[in-house]
């Protein structure tokens, strides 16, 4: 099974943040006596138990070209407050959800319910609601216009992540939580700005002081972004999967680059991180492809750059590379930190110099291109995925330093015939070589005590293995 680091850092972030039942919007599977939610609870049909209802008032269609285009019946939830949108009925296009249901006020909109749903393109929230939930507007890639009443006081994460097509984000000027500004949504009192648009442009005004986690997450129509010099941190995800966005400038005041900030912006070509950042987190600017040109400002007390290679001063922790990076060999860099090459497609071969001790975590995984790897005699582990679906790795030599082969290490590396074990590994951690097509003969050592499970699981050409006589514990299906 050959998978691919775009695919791997997908998956992490739907079911990281968009936990949830697939649902797409399809009117055979909302349909009366079978109403399902997107989190895949059965919800009664129209008249059925629990307080979950379909409006009687939502029953007109509405031919345009002859297609009948029918509005969204929304399904209801009788909660202590009043009502909570739980679901729909049909294929809407334009969803406006009512003040009241049944004599009472509707207050919520649950999590995920429209996720998925590609054929909206408006919705209007009244001020009766004060909250919507996680991911409740997820997907839907035809959603261009959001009205958001004065009512709303909590916005779920990711309630409108992955809409691309999202243009015009307005909050009534009644609410006391939140406000709109240039298309972005910012919480008034923290001055965060908690979800943008392809068209946001963020306050200048000082009202912005921090790019919340996720808040551009997958706005794949994002060309550019002017990021204010009051903004002091980017948080998580904040601009992940912007894959249009081509120039980013970070001003003087950001301290922090959350971890995933611009993770798979895949048309962004050069960074410059200003002297004021003391934080750079894991993978911020993984899956950049086509990123050729990293720098630190060279004031910077934290971080400097050499060789496109950002690294934290005091640690010599290399934290994140690029394509044409050279990691330099004066003996600054004491180890590779997670992620610090993820997605690096263009990157082809890479020496590690001496003095490195240990590669972390996911360091060169999806770098596709990557032919050869020298690993000094310096580093005594490697990573959890340190080369995962490194596809075209065929050969590596393991120095008799390291002491241990971390979980998933080579796993998918579909072109990798040889491996030598060297004496010094005392463990093999579990998924190691997994799905290593090509691999035919293995020796283990004797020195290794414990094999992982699945540690070289579905490795189909796998002819020849050797366990040593130090093996005490090899795990469920380490050679099926």
């Amino acid at each position: 099974m050959k998978k691919r680091w775009l695919l791997l850092i997908c998956a992490v972030l739907i079911a990281a943040l968009l936990i949830g039942v697939l649902a797409a919007c399809d009117p055979g599977s909302k349909e009366q006596g079978g109403s399902q939610t997107p989190g895949g609870t059965q919800l009664p049909g129209n008249g059925g138990g629990g307080g979950t209802q379909t409006p009687g008032d939502n029953d007109q269609d509405d031919e345009q070209g002859g297609e009948v285009i029918e509005p969204a019946k929304l399904i209801f939830e009788n909660t202590d407050a009043g009502y909570s949108v739980t679901g729909y009925e049909g294929t809407p296009t334009v969803v406006v959800i009512p003040e009241t249901y049944e004599g009472l006020p509707v207050t919520s909109i649950g999590d995920y319910v429209f996720q998925f749903c590609t054929s909206l393109t408006s919705v209007a929230i009244p001020d009766s609601v004060t909250s919507i939930g996680w991911g409740a507007f997820a997907y839907c890639t035809s959603l261009s216009t959001v009205a958001i009443g004065n009512g709303v006081t909590s916005i779920g994460a990711y309630a409108f992540a992955y809409c691309s097509s999202l243009e015009s984000l307005t909050v009534a000027d009644g609410n006391t939580v939140y406000h709109s500004a240039g298309n972005c949504i910012i919480e008034t009192a923290t001055k965060t700005l908690v979800v943008g648009c392809k068209s946001s442009v963020i306050p200048t005004d000082g009202s912005v002081t921090s790019i919340g986690d996720g808040a551009f997450l997958y706005c794949d129509s994002l060309t550019s972004v002017a990021i204010p010099d009051s903004v002091t941190s980017i948080g998580w995800g904040a601009f992940s999967g912007c894959t249009s966005l081509t120039s980013v400038i970070i001003p003087d005041s950001v301290t922090s680059i959350g971890d995933m900030a611009f993770v798979g912006c895949t048309s962004l070509t050069s960074v410059t991180i200003p002297d004021s950042v003391t934080s750079i987190g894991s993978s911020a600017f993984s899956g950049c492809v086509s990123l050729e040109t990293l720098t630190v400002d060279k004031n910077n007390p934290v971080y400097h750059s050499v060789g496109n290679c950002v690294i934290e001063t005091a640690t010599g922790a290399l934290v994140q590379g690029c394509n044409n990076s050279v990691i330099p060999t004066d003996g600054s860099v004491k180890s590779i930190g997670n992620s610090a090459f993820s997605g690096c497609t263009s990157l082809t071969s890479v020496t590690i110099p001496n003095g490195v001790t240990s590669l972390g975590d996911y360091a060169f995984s999806g770098c596709d291109s990557l032919t050869s790897i020298t690993i000094p005699d310096s580093v005594t582990s490697l990573g959890d995925y340190a080369f995962y679906s490194c596809d075209s790795l065929t050969s590596v030599t393991i120095p008799d330093s390291v002491t241990s082969i971390g979980g998933g290490a080579f796993s998918s590396c579909t072109s990798l015939t040889s491996v030598i074990i060297p004496d010094s590994v005392t463990s093999i951690g579990e998924h190691a070589f997994g799905y290593c097509d090509s691999l035919t003969s293995i020796t283990i050592p004797d020195s290794v005590t414990s094999i992982g499970s699945e540690a070289f699981y579905h490795c189909e050409s796998l002819t020849s293995v050797i366990i040593g006589n130090g093996v005490t514990s090899i795990g469920v299906a380490a050679f099926a």
